[in-house]
């Protein structure tokens, strides 16, 4: 795992994604706070979140052990066939599904 500069990370997450790189081992890949999004940022998401790197032969694993250590988070998982790579977007304080945004397939 790579090593962060910790202070280069959004405040109201620097802790949280300390806490899950260094006591309970996650990639973390990148973060945010959501004041990037209220200065401006294009793409910025508006709740704290982490995405988190993690093998594909442990993904459900990890997604268990993260809804574990913070039952009133909210994770999302994605796998991309045949790259390796599976990715966890954790929203710690839960998530709330836009208005009249869809949550069913199709």
């Amino acid at each position: 795992m790579e090593t962060i500069d910790y202070d280069q990370l959004n405040p109201g997450v620097q802790a949280l994604v300390k806490t899950l790189r260094e006591e309970h081992g996650f990639n973390t890949t990148d973060s945010g706070d959501g004041t990037n999004l209220a200065n401006g940022m294009e793409g910025a998401m508006e709740e704290r979140h982490v995405y988190m790197q993690v093998p594909p032969e442990t993904f459900f694993a990890e997604g268990d052990r993260l809804q574990l250590l913070y039952p009133d988070g909210y994770i999302e998982a994605s796998w991309w066939p045949g790259s390796g790579t599976c990715m966890l977007l954790f929203f710690p304080d839960g998530f709330t599904v836009p208005e009249g945004y869809s949550t069913t397939p199709g």
